[in-house]
């Protein structure tokens, strides 16, 4: 209804405030989610949503990503447009969310040195706002870029890292799962004798 009456600004509050969550995480009404972001676009999906705020428009850009996953290489635009913008409005903790999630669709997509190029960016940009929960993010998609190269040694210190990372901010209370990076961890070392399974510390 909002949409319909041009109130852009507050259809998009009332989505993020109250209907993101919701519909993401605990309905995953990801298709629901498409359809309702795609009527921000009045001028069609390669035009910027009608939205005055670089904010709005970003989180706008990111979530249609998100919930695009069945069109790679759309959600990988849309992720790329979300990023400029937030590098233009110096949103960098935003700018290194949003590249360490498009490492990963590039990733998916065989794209594999710009996906490397992205988590990298991402791990900098968290190293220089001292975000580890960010970092931690970061180093986990770059380990998975390497293992894709078949740097395994390399990718497996990197997504140690990434887990003692984690397992430092769960003990803390600051995060709440590390298993994915873990499986990684697992897939970097499977099968390959030069990498000795030795937990190393966090703090070396």
């Amino acid at each position: 209804v909002l949409i319909g009456l041009r109130h852009f600004e507050d259809a998009f509050n009332l989505y993020w405030d109250r209907l993101n969550k919701l519909m993401v995480y605990h309905l995953s009404a990801l298709q629901q989610v498409k359809e309702l972001l795609e009527l921000f676009f009045l001028d069609g999906l390669d035009q910027p949503p009608r939205l005055e705020s670089p904010h709005a428009q970003s989180r706008v850009l990111n979530s249609l990503a998100l919930s695009s996953r069945d069109q790679l290489e759309q959600a990988i635009d849309l992720k790329w447009r979300s990023a400029e913008i937030d590098q233009q409005n110096a949103s960098r903790l935003n700018v290194s969310v949003n590249l360490s999630h498009l490492s990963g669709d590039l990733w998916l997509s065989g794209r594999i040195y710009e996906a490397e190029t992205s988590a990298r960016r991402a791990l900098m940009i968290a190293k220089q706002q001292e975000n580890h929960n960010r970092e931690a993010v970061a180093l986990g998609w770059l380990g998975s870029v390497l293992t894709k190269r078949g740097r395994r040694s390399v990718s497996w210190r990197v997504l140690q890292r990434s887990l003692c990372i984690s397992h430092d901010g769960i003990a803390r209370g600051v995060y709440t799962s590390s298993d994915d990076t873990s499986i990684r961890v697992n897939e970097a070392s499977e099968n390959d004798p030069e990498i000795e399974l030795k937990r190393a510390s966090c703090y070396h």
